[in-house]
C-alpha cells in the first residue's frame, strides 16, 4: 500500500480523502463477513418475492448490526452510506459470479440462475449531475410535493453511489419485459395490494424500455390525469367527444423531450391529418405540405399551440400504434383512477355547471 499524504506537508484535502477511503474500505470488508453467510442462503430461496424480502432485510439488518460493533466508526455521518455501497457492492460481486458459473449450463437453466440474486439498472445522466434526484430517463416523474423528496425515490437512493442512480429490477419487472419482447399479449396489468411495489416495477419497466429502444408514453399519476383535466374543450371533429389541452401539450412535451432522435423519420399522411384536424385547422398549421408532416414538427406545434396539442397528440399516438420502425410502449400508473369521477366541467358536457 503506498505511503499516504501527510497532512503536515499541506496535503490536508488529499489526506482526508485518504483516510475516508480507508474508512469505506474497512467497512466494506466487515460488511462481507457479516453478509456472506446470509447472501449464500439468500440466493437458496427458489420464491422470488421470499427473496426480495429477505434482501430487503438484509439491507437493514447489517447496517444496524455493523453500527453495534463498530463503536466509533459507527458514528460517523457517512457509516450508512459506506455499509450499503459495500453491501451493494457484495451482491454486484456475487451476481458477476453467479452468471459465470453458470455459462456453460443450459439455456433455461441459465435463464433461472440470473434471477437468483438481485440485479440492478444505472439511471445516471453525467449532464444532469448527481442534484438531480429522478432520472431524466423516468421523465416525467417528479419529485412529489406531499410524498418527501420523489416518488420510488429510494429505489435509486438505496445505492450509496451518487453516480449510478440505481434501480432494483425485481422478478416481476423481467416477466413484463419477457412479455413485451415476445409480443405475447397488447395489455398486460400489473395488481397487487397497496405498497408492494407496483408503481416501482412500472418505473423500472418504463427505464428498461427506453434503455432497450423503446418509444414510451408514461403517465405516472391517474389520480392528477383525473383532476387536473378540469379545463377541457369540444373536440372540433367529433361530437360529444372533449379535448383536454393542457394535459395533451404535456404528453407531447415528454415525447420530445425522451424520444426526439427515435421519433426522427416519422410522419403522419394526409388522412389521418383530415381525420383529427379540421380543413380551416390545418390550412393554420405553416409546416403541414398538404400531404404529410413529420411527428417532431407536430409535436414542436403542440408546444406553441396548446388548443392544437389535443390533435397532435391523437395523431402521434394513432401513428406510433401502427408503425413497426421503433417498438412503442404506454405505461400508465394508478389506472383505477380512471373509472372514478372525473373533475371535468364544460357548458356543452355539463347543464348545471355553474360560474
Amino acid at each position: 500500500r503506498p505511503a499516504s499524504p501527510h497532512p503536515g506537508l499541506g496535503e490536508a484535502k488529499a489526506y482526508a480523502k485518504y483516510r475516508k477511503q480507508m474508512h469505506y474500505q474497512h467497512v466494506a470488508e466487515k460488511v462481507r463477513e457479516v453478509a456472506k453467510k446470509r447472501v449464500e442462503k439468500i440466493m437458496e430461496i427458489s420464491d422470488w418475492n421470499e427473496k426480495q424480502d429477505a434482501v430487503d432485510e438484509l439491507f437493514e439488518t447489517v447496517v444496524l448490526e455493523l453500527k453495534v460493533k463498530e463503536d466509533i466508526l459507527g458514528k460517523h455521518p457517512e457509516f450508512g452510506k459506506w455499509v450499503e455501497r459495500g453491501l451493494e457492492e457484495y451482491l454486484q460481486t456475487m451476481n458477476k459470479k453467479d452468471k459465470e458459473d453458470t455459462q456453460s449450463t443450459k439455456q433455461n437453466d441459465e435463464a433461472s440462475d440470473q434471477e437468483a440474486v438481485p440485479l440492478f439498472m444505472d439511471c445516471y445522466n453525467a449532464e444532469e449531475g448527481e442534484k438531480v434526484i429522478v432520472p431524466s430517463i423516468l421523465n416525467p416523474l417528479q419529485p412529489h410535493r406531499h410524498d418527501g423528496p420523489g416518488r420510488m425515490v429510494e429505489e435509486w437512493q438505496i445505492s450509496a453511489h451518487k453516480k449510478t442512480k440505481r434501480i432494483l429490477l425485481r422478478e416481476c419487472t423481467r416477466s413484463i419485459a419477457r412479455v413485451l419482447e415476445g409480443n405475447e399479449s397488447s395489455r398486460i396489468f400489473v395488481h397487487g395490494r397497496r405498497g408492494v411495489g407496483k408503481s416501482a416495477v412500472l418505473a423500472s419497466v418504463v427505464a428498461s424500455a427506453r434503455k432497450s429502444g423503446h418509444i414510451v408514453l408514461y403517465l405516472p399519476d391517474g389520480d392528477r390525469l383525473r383532476k387536473n383535466g378540469f379545463f377541457i374543450t369540444p373536440n372540433a371533429q367529433r361530437e360529444g367527444m372533449f379535448d383536454l389541452p393542457d394535459l395533451s401539450q404535456e404528453a407531447c412535451d415528454q415525447l420530445i423531450t425522451n424520444h426526439a432522435d427515435d421519433l426522427a423519420g416519422m410522419e403522419a399522411d394526409k388522412a389521418t391529418m383530415e381525420f383529427y384536424f379540421k380543413d380551416t385547422q390545418l390550412k393554420r398549421i405553416p409546416d403541414y405540405s398538404g400531404e404529410s408532416m413529420s411527428l417532431l414538427d407536430l409535436l414542436k406545434y403542440a408546444q406553441e399551440r396548446k388548443n392544437h396539442a389535443p390533435m397532435c397528440y391523437s395523431i402521434v399516438v394513432d401513428r406510433l400504434m401502427k408503425q413497426d420502425q421503433k417498438p412503442f410502449l404506454m405505461v400508465m400508473d394508478e389506472f383505477n383512477c380512471y373509472y372514478d369521477y372525473g373533475h371535468y366541467f364544460h357548458m356543452a358536457h355539463d347543464e348545471d355547471v355553474r360560474d
